[in-house]
């Protein structure tokens, strides 16, 4: 599946998936036209030498390539850990640059939302972890990003903001 990502579209990110192994297939990410990566590298190769190959490998996964004027690519899926794994990922025609949130929850998220200054992944907070209606996965690149998910009760809102709802997922 490929994605035109950017405001023009001309940002393309495309997702193969091979190798199955009972019910699961492992999963590339490829940009333009850069060699593939696996879709959870660390060590830029996506081949079966990698030490990471195996984590790309995923069961029940979802890929949506959503959202205008602005797409967004969101995968998730079961991959290695014992919680639903997943990226989005976006080119920020504002800041020139590709922005990619990694995230792992219980459930899927249900919206993103696009800010020239990033982009943040908004998930139903179903568990007792944390208190808050909602939990919230920054780009990193976000002035007050954290290393991980923020619990809220409300999200934010504003004429600056765009969201992306992902389909059948409740409403924020």
């Amino acid at each position: 599946m490929s994605c035109p990502l950017g405001r023009d579209g001309t940002h393309v990110v495309a997702v193969t998936s091979k190798r199955p192994v009972a019910d699961t297939r492992h999963y590339d990410l490829r940009v333009g036209n850069d060699k593939p990566v696996a879709l959870f590298d660390s060590t830029g190769r996506a081949d079966s030498d990698d030490p990471n190959f195996d984590a790309s490998r995923g069961s029940d996964v979802q890929i949506e390539c959503l959202g205008a004027p602005e797409k967004v690519l969101v995968i998730s899926g079961e991959f290695t850990s014992n919680f639903l794994q997943g990226v989005a990922i976006r080119f920020n025609t504002a800041m020139h640059r590709w922005e990619r949130v990694d995230f792992a929850e219980r459930t899927r998220p249900i919206a993103v939302y696009l800010e020239a200054s990033g982009m943040s992944v908004i998930f139903a907070n179903g568990g007792q972890e944390v208190a808050g209606r909602y939990l919230v996965y920054r780009y990193p690149g976000q002035a007050d990003a954290m290393a991980g998910p923020v619990a809220v009760n409300t999200l934010p809102a504003g004429r600056d903001i765009e969201t992306i709802r992902l389909p059948n997922r409740p409403k924020p």
